[in-house]
């Protein structure tokens, strides 16, 4: 496809888009071309700046109407609002990827409309890590998604997150770091902790590595201190804080999984867990609670390679048969 039928084919995605009549695969088109270039973003902010102004004085803009005279139009505007700019980095693993996605919706402030500009960050089968303009650091864990408005900053720094993320959060007496998950929130000044806001199982769970941070929900408010780990159960309200091993609970930002002094059939549960595969263990001796293990494994390495190296310390054999590991 040459390159004047891309630029018809992103008009109509664009036209899509701010009718609210796009696909699932419009969003994700819409994301690659703007991470692609800083002139995609400054582009689509002036037609989406227009866009808007246009909802706002009641001349109603639709998918059916002409793109090239909505650029007409926009050249005649005066643009020079400035834009805040953001720094993003990549993690040093080539296939991460990291989508961002900017949104506008108008909030009323005092009667007078503005247009506030929302962030998306998304991520797939990869980490990826990312800084706010304040310096925080936030590495974003596999299929999670974090999201601020450009109020971040102000009054206070509030992100959403769903998935799990670690944030390092820069110091800010004045600006509290908020992290809001379905109702419940996390509030720090500055630190270092873990949350993740698990839809699939109706849980929220923090890990804290550095400083202080206070766990709200609408029943209770309960102050962390470091290497505790806190898990709330979204549907029966139940909270528990137990004493952990922060570096080990974190251990997946760096790409591993990290086990230590674990008995095998614990280790076991947990690498169902961590790998999303069957284990049936058909060895009693394993059973052993005096049996245990300590060790690490990059989260990307093929099953049968951790076990092999299981092996090496616990002396064990295993078979696969449909999908399901048999240890004896």
């Amino acid at each position: 496809m040459n390159s004047k039928l891309n630029y018809m084919k992103m008009d109509e995605i664009i036209m899509r888009i701010l009718t609210k009549t796009n696909s699932y695969d419009d969003i994700v088109e819409f994301a690659q071309w703007l991470n692609a270039d800083e002139k995609n973003r400054e582009e689509f902010q002036k037609i989406e700046s227009y866009w808007n102004a246009n909802l706002k004085y009641d001349y109603p803009m639709t998918a059916e109407n002409s793109f090239k005279k909505l650029q007409q139009k926009i050249a005649k505007l005066d643009m020079r609002n400035s834009r805040r700019k953001r720094m993003v980095v990549y993690s040093g693993v080539a296939a991460s990827l990291l989508i961002i996605l900017t949104l506008s919706f108008f909030m009323m402030i005092e009667t007078t409309p503005r247009i506030s500009q929302q962030y998306i960050y998304m991520t797939g089968n990869s980490i990826s890590t990312f800084f706010m303009e304040d310096s925080t650091r936030i590495i974003l864990n596999r299929n999670s998604k974090v999201s601020y408005t450009d109020d971040y900053g102000q009054k206070e720094r509030r992100v959403r997150l769903i998935g799990e993320a670690y944030f390092d959060v820069k110091k800010n007496t004045v600006s509290p770091f908020i992290v809001d998950m379905d109702g419940t929130i996390v509030k720090v000044l500055g630190t270092k902790f873990t949350a993740s806001n698990k839809e699939e199982t109706g849980t929220i769970e923090t890990v804290l590595l550095e400083g202080a941070i206070r766990f709200v929900s609408s029943e209770q408010s309960v102050l962390m201190k470091p290497n505790q780990k806190l898990l709330f159960n979204k549907n029966n309200r139940n909270l528990e804080l137990t004493e952990i091993d922060s570096e080990q609970e974190s251990a997946w930002k760096e790409g591993l999984f990290k086990y230590r002094s674990l008995p095998f059939e614990r280790l076991m549960k947990k690498l169902e867990a961590d790998y999303g595969v069957k284990i049936i263990i058909n060895n009693k001796k394993l059973l052993n609670p005096e049996l245990k293990f300590t060790g690490s494994f990059e989260q990307n390495i093929a099953f049968h390679n951790v076990l092999d190296v299981i092996n090496r310390t616990i002396h064990i054999k295993w078979k696969e048969e449909n999908g399901i590991y048999y240890i004896y």
